[in-house]
């Protein structure tokens, strides 16, 4: 039976009453107690916050939808509650290119593929910074997708080096993205 972790009894029953369509788990992934992770069957059960995320470029998926209907999906997902959304109770954090290729994947009949989540209780700017270092550690942004991701650290309030030490990065490499950010449109298409 699935329990988030830190929390009692009381906190079971709105997972137990959630959808059958939640299968939940509590046990140990390489050695590590993960309470908070559990297998989600149906991918809409995920809502893709639009505008959320920085990622830009979501083609060429199909080579991930071939390994996650062979292999299935390594990396969980990273989600947060959904409140008041019984369609869609779940808020992607992290994880929108493996999100889309499983939804690919059951439109072409393969149903199978069980979606590794992690649920992590975390407000609008965490969820957003969380988003932005998953994919800055893992060098899939472009320089256009880094600048937007930069301007939007901003509007949440952190300075250039706060930007800096958060993404371990260098001043200038923050400054470069914000000037990107404020290049014309051709200029964009060029990087």
């Amino acid at each position: 039976i699935f329990t988030p972790r830190g929390a009692g009894h009381s906190a079971l029953l709105p997972f137990y009453y959630l959808t059958k369509r939640v299968i939940k788990m509590a046990t140990k992934i390489d050695g590590v107690s993960k309470s908070d992770m559990f297998f989600v069957d149906d991918p809409n059960m995920i809502q893709i916050v639009e505008g959320f995320n920085h990622r830009e470029d979501f083609s060429d998926l199909q080579n991930l939808v071939d390994s996650i209907v062979q292999r299935g999906i390594d990396t969980p997902l990273h989600v947060r509650r959904n409140r008041g959304n019984k369609e869609q109770p779940f808020a992607l954090i992290a994880g929108e290119r493996r999100l889309r290729a499983v939804h690919i994947a059951h439109d072409n009949g393969s149903t199978h593929v069980r979606i590794p989540v992690i649920v992590k209780q975390v407000d609008d700017q965490q969820a957003f910074e969380d988003s932005v270092i998953e994919n800055i550690e893992r060098k899939n942004l472009n320089h256009v997708e880094e600048s937007n991701a930069v301007i939007r650290m901003g509007q949440f309030g952190y300075t250039v080096k706060e930007v800096a030490n958060r993404w371990n990065r260098s001043d200038q490499w923050v400054r470069e993205r914000q000037i990107l950010a404020e290049a014309h449109s051709e200029v964009k298409r060029a990087v």
